[in-house]
């Protein structure tokens, strides 16, 4: 089953990606894993950006390439004889190895990427900066920021819309939804299998009116895309707000009698749909921005945990009415001797009161 077919069978409106899915995906966008260049693209479908391919080519010899109403995306797309990028750009596998190489890279390439009004590509650029040369084998390319880059603006027009659908603004959130749209275009023709396909399952659910599925997307895929705030106090205050609704499903499931050993991604998603969950029989490292993580815990609780982009790991402990709020430092990264998934981890996670 190739990744097209993986996508269109996920269930509901905007449902996690299967792993091996979410791991090819991911390879493009997090530089913690890209390992060079040995995708296999299944060949670039040339469509209405291509068609300006020549125009925009012409153009970036004398200068910046620049997004425009029509093309949220201004990369050329080339032929689809290119087995290696599916867009133009100078150098693209020439390695990112310092922090002035990225500061580079994202000055050259920013002009060619619609970000909301008020966006930035500061946050990600520190993420990424901060990760570089800690790879094995630490390959991380002048493409793989431009793909990167591209990904920054889907997650922040998508929390536009968020936002703007929150408050009724229906000009900005129609705005977002039309940027994205091209971005989309632009995906399907560089030829990357399958992501254009899930933002298009994204976009259904702008057009429906179904935030809880962008909600779902914002808190699966755009960790540190500068999408929660630029700030600690607002990163942190995503994380600790996404442990509220936890909170409630938690004392929920054990109104209803439920056995906190059991607290579960499955009996979870039961009562909170919306809610990205992970726990410590997922691989790798489950605790992650955007999800909530259950922990192991002694048997008469529930523990779930929020991590913020800041790296503080935000915590929960349910038992019954008793709620405890605030902050563990336990190492949530769960690993079996081989560097395998589905490792379970013995270890209780101690959620010490404050912080919250």
């Amino acid at each position: 089953m190739n990744d097209l077919e993986l996508l269109k069978r996920l269930p509901g409106p905007v449902d996690p990606l299967d792993e091996p899915t979410r791991q090819r995906i991911e390879t493009l966008f997090d530089a913690n894993r890209v390992s060079g260049r040995a995708r296999r693209r299944r060949g670039v479908k040339v469509g209405v950006l291509a068609a300006a391919a020549a125009v925009v080519i012409a153009g970036s010899a004398a200068g910046a390439i620049h997004w425009s109403e029509q093309q949220p995306v201004a990369f050329p797309i080339v032929s689809p004889s290119d087995t290696a990028w599916g867009f133009q750009i100078s150098d693209p596998n020439h390695p990112i190895a310092t922090t002035a190489d990225l500061q580079a890279a994202v000055s050259e390439f920013a002009p060619a990427i619609r970000l909301p009004d008020g966006g930035s590509f500061d946050a990600w650029q520190q993420h990424v900066g901060s990760t570089l040369g800690t790879n094995d084998p630490a390959v991380y390319m002048r493409g793989d920021t431009a793909m990167g880059m591209v990904h920054v603006s889907e997650c922040q027009w998508g929390q536009r819309w968020l936002d703007a659908s929150a408050r009724g603004d229906q000009q900005v959130a129609d705005t977002a939804v039309r940027v994205l749209s091209g971005v989309g275009d632009w995906w399907s023709a560089e030829g990357f299998a399958g992501w254009d396909v899930y933002m298009g399952r994204v976009l259904a659910q702008m057009r429906n009116g179904d935030a809880s599925g962008i909600q779902a997307f914002e808190d699966m895929e755009c960790a540190w895309t500068g999408s929660w705030g630029a700030t600690p106090a607002l990163q942190d205050a995503k994380a600790t707000s996404a442990l509220v609704p936890a909170i409630s499903a938690a004392v929920q499931y054990l109104q209803d009698g439920g056995n906190p050993a059991s607290f579960d991604p499955g009996s979870a998603q039961g009562l909170a749909p919306s809610i990205s969950w992970t726990w410590s029989h997922e691989q790798p490292a489950p605790a992650r921005p955007g999800a909530i993580f259950i922990a192991v815990s002694p048997s008469d609780v529930v523990t779930l945990v929020s991590v913020s982009e800041t790296g503080t790991q935000f915590c929960a402990a349910v038992s019954g009415p008793s709620i405890v709020r605030g902050t563990t430092s336990s190492d949530l990264t769960v690993i079996d001797s081989d560097g395998g998934p589905h490792a379970v981890d013995p270890r209780p996670v101690t959620c010490a009161a404050g912080g919250w």
